[in-house]
């Protein structure tokens, strides 16, 4: 599988959040979310569809199973980051913003640490900061 930029994984983990709330997610959900030109989310689409990690099916984006791996592992890495700089007391508006960044550039092992040192769990299926607020 291809390497992710950053803004595919921007892109990978907006499409994940709309898929949560509507199914069908279309470009034109992930450009006024993201706050994009269409033109643009097309061809990032375009390209996460050439690497591999989505479909698109009918007028829908769908993941494929390596693309949700992706996409899951990105927002709960973000999850991880927000729910430890709150806990080092940081505001939940600048944690969400930090953590997007931090999560761009960090080491497997060095979230995976933070996980285990402020006791995350996996944060798909519980709450998550970052879900209301990106």
């Amino acid at each position: 599988m291809a390497s992710l930029t950053p803004s595919e994984k921007d892109y990978l983990e907006a499409i994940y959040l709309l898929a949560r709330r509507l199914d069908p997610v279309r470009c034109i959900d992930v450009a006024n979310y993201m706050e994009h030109a269409k033109p643009s989310v097309t061809k990032a689409v375009q390209n996460l569809c050439a690497k591999g990690y989505l479909q698109k099916i009918d007028h829908g984006i769908v993941f494929t199973q390596s693309g949700r791996a992706a996409a899951e592992n990105i927002f709960e890495r973000h999850c991880i980051l927000t729910h430890a700089l709150r806990e080092l007391g940081i505001d939940e508006p600048t944690a969400v913003r930090d953590a997007r960044s931090m999560e761009r550039v960090i080491s497997d092992e060095a979230v995976n640490l933070t996980a285990r040192v402020f006791k995350c769990q996996k944060r798909l299926t519980g709450s998550c900061p970052a879900a209301d607020i990106l």
